[in-house]
């Protein structure tokens, strides 16, 4: 069924959206693509690049319908079609009504929600990148306790020099360069 053409490249499920299908006919469609192709009858994209989602958006199809898409495919919320819209551009474009606003309240809080995930994961990955960062800085520099590398004597001598631009200016490049056995300072 979902590998026939349709009109502009539609599936069942676009049509179903479309024409109005009760919430069964839609969650029947969706486990029947789901069954074959994963999740690809929420995914699949009509030559104007609409989702289902879209589909059921410019119908203005009922609250529950749009909400087994989006328990579907969440992230379609984030889909533009063709035309840039979201379907939520469509909803506010097309339903002023009831309808209209419990719609565009469904599709918000959708984002709202997609958005504070994403910011969770990336303030995870943040402090997963930072741990793992210190750990490796830890192993290279030999120690697995955590503790500071104490500074050779070298390293002490430098810490409390001019910075080298004034260095520069001064010659005391030169001067250095000849008291640390040939070291080039740079």
């Amino acid at each position: 069924v979902f590998e026939k053409n349709y009109p502009y490249l539609q599936t069942p499920l676009h049509g179903a959206c479309t024409w109005g299908a009760s919430k069964d006919v839609v969650v029947y469609l969706l486990a029947a693509a789901g069954a074959s192709k994963g999740t690809a009858g929420a995914r699949q994209k009509d030559k104007f690049g609409n989702l289902p989602l879209h589909s059921a958006c410019y119908a203005g199809a009922k609250v529950e319908i749009v909400d087994s898409l989006l328990c579907m495919f969440p992230r379609a919320v984030e889909t533009r079609n063709v035309g840039g819209l979201y379907p939520i551009d469509v909803v506010k474009r097309l339903w002023k009504g009831e309808r209209g606003r419990a719609l565009r309240e469904m599709l918000e809080n959708k984002r709202m929600e997609m958005e504070e995930k994403r910011r969770r994961k990336k303030r995870a990955d943040n402090e997963r990148d930072q741990g793992e960062d210190e750990r490796i800085e830890r192993q290279v520099n030999g120690l697995p306790h955590g503790g500071t590398k104490p500074m050779t004597p070298d390293e002490e001598k430098v810490r409390g020099k001019t910075p080298l631009p004034r260095m520069i200016k001064k010659g005391k490049v030169e001067e250095m360069n000849e008291k640390n056995d040939g070291m080039v300072w740079v």
